[in-house]
């Protein structure tokens, strides 16, 4: 993902660039708010060019997520966004989890939505997209300039 092009105001009120977030992509359900992948992707990991992070937890907050961006060590948030689920749902889409022959069973295909959807007990569903800047007193040793992290509260699988 290209991110140099990147302003807050494109971050905030552009078209969210879905196709570029996930190419080649770091993916990390049940994740809470791990940040050793980050870590990774900006150290050992490096030379794989990882620069867009896809979280994937439905047992965080949206606030809690938001209260998080702020201690990615040697970064700041460039800029940020709620996604709107036609942003990263296509309308198309139906979620096919339960086999075949288990496809009698309602229950268990609204389970699964109602698990991609935040339904549950647990938090609201969300999607949330932050871009992070390297911070000035940083080298590039610290990791890329900036990269990205999508952060998704749904089930792991349907998402």
């Amino acid at each position: 993902m290209r991110l140099d092009d990147y302003t807050p105001d494109r971050i905030q009120f552009g078209p969210v660039p879905l196709d570029d977030i996930l190419k080649d992509s770091l993916y990390y359900p049940a994740c809470a708010t791990d940040g050793r992948p980050i870590r990774l992707c900006n150290t050992q990991w490096r030379h794989l060019g990882i620069n867009s992070i896809v979280y994937c937890d439905f047992a965080v907050s949206e606030r809690d997520f938001l209260r998080d961006t702020h201690t990615v060590l040697g970064y700041h948030v460039l800029g940020h966004r709620h996604l709107a689920r036609e942003e990263y749902i296509p309308a198309d889409w139906h979620l096919e989890m339960v086999p075949a022959d288990a496809s009698a069973d309602r229950r268990a295909r609204h389970h699964y939505w109602d698990s991609f959807l935040g339904c549950t007990d647990g938090p609201e569903h969300f999607a949330h997209w932050v871009v992070f800047e390297r911070n000035a007193d940083r080298t590039e040793a610290h990791g890329p300039e900036r990269f990205s992290l999508l952060y998704i509260c749904g089930e792991g699988l349907a998402t």
